[in-house]
């Protein structure tokens, strides 16, 4: 497979494609997504910290927007890792 060279967008499939990605939500303060990445198809992991509240506690039912992107740990283009490709996803709290 040839790569593709590393370029900072969003895919117009990207946010259906990660949503279709595993998750392990069972640590309340994070959730770990993984899957392939849409755009190089290289595997791909995140952790994503959940935010809290301006009072400590976490905000019930609210949802948050996470930027997701490439971290395959393949060189796309010298001196960049990862394809480059993110897009936005939202979580409930």
């Amino acid at each position: 497979m040839t790569e593709i060279p590393w370029r900072r967008e969003t895919p117009p499939d990207w946010v259906a494609k990660i949503e279709q990605w595993s998750v392990d939500d069972t640590d309340p303060d994070r959730v770990r997504i993984w899957g392939d990445c849409p755009a190089c198809a290289h595997p791909t992991a995140w952790t994503i910290e959940l935010r809290f509240g301006f009072s400590g506690e976490k905000s019930l039912f609210t949802k948050h927007r996470y930027i997701v992107e490439c971290r395959c740990g393949v060189v796309h283009t010298e001196g960049r890792v990862g394809c480059g490709r993110e897009g936005g996803i939202e979580l409930t709290d």
